[in-house]
């Protein structure tokens, strides 16, 4: 073998050898990269499962906490609903309603007085006491009208 071939055939075995140590270091960078990548999506995953795990319990809380309150707040309407009730049959049996009235405070303008239907008049029937409820104002200073429920008690 004369010098070119042998420098020939070196050159391709140095190029052959230097391909191979590149193809080993792609190699090992392929498998470097192919585990990182594995090892994304497992910590990713974990991750993910970890996030609706902490989700999943913080939604959880927060229905049991809305389901105490409206617990709680469905035994307070309950116990309100029966009191109400029971001052609802008092004031049926108690209270009675004698119509209502209201009086002008200006001494000459009444037409806005309105009359009690029950009596046709500005005052309650007998045996009703009248009673303050509202007050009106009107677009003139100082002048207005009094609201009066009748009731017997």
């Amino acid at each position: 073998m004369d010098t070119k071939e042998y420098e020939g055939l070196q050159k391709l075995i140095e190029r052959d050898y230097f391909l191979i140590k590149k193809g080993r270091w792609w190699s090992f960078l392929g498998g470097m990269l192919c585990f990182f990548v594995v090892a994304g999506f497992v910590s990713y995953k974990a991750s993910l499962s970890a996030v609706e795990s902490t989700s999943a319990k913080a939604a959880s809380d927060s229905i049991a906490r809305l389901k105490s309150k409206a617990e709680d707040d469905v035994s307070f309407i309950s116990n309100l609903r029966e009191s109400y009730s029971k001052d609802l049959e008092y004031l049926k049996s108690e209270v009675k309603f004698g119509g209502m009235y209201q009086v002008v405070d200006h001494p000459t303008d009444k037409r806005s007085d309105r009359v009690n239907p029950i009596t046709n008049a500005l005052k309650c029937p007998e045996g009703f006491n009248p009673y303050v409820v509202g007050r009106v104002i009107a677009a003139e200073p100082h002048w207005g009208a009094t609201q009066f429920v009748c009731i017997n008690r």
